[in-house]
């Protein structure tokens, strides 16, 4: 590390992304703010996602 300060704890711990999630985990991010804020942090929208997955392409069904 730069610093030379350990890592804090939630680095430290952090899980493993295993491959292929990364999908989930950038439309998570890219969404967070879309959350009502009140007496706590709500859930992100339907219709936010169904932008985000329309804005990427996702928004066909798949083919079995």
């Amino acid at each position: 590390m730069r610093s030379g300060l350990p890592l804090p704890d939630w680095v430290r711990e952090a899980p493993v992304l295993r491959p292929g999630l990364e999908l989930f985990f950038d439309g998570f991010m890219q969404l967070s703010g879309d959350r009502q804020m009140g007496f706590g942090v709500g859930p992100i929208p339907v219709a936010s996602i169904l932008l985000y997955t329309k804005h990427l392409g996702l928004d066909r069904e798949v083919e079995e």
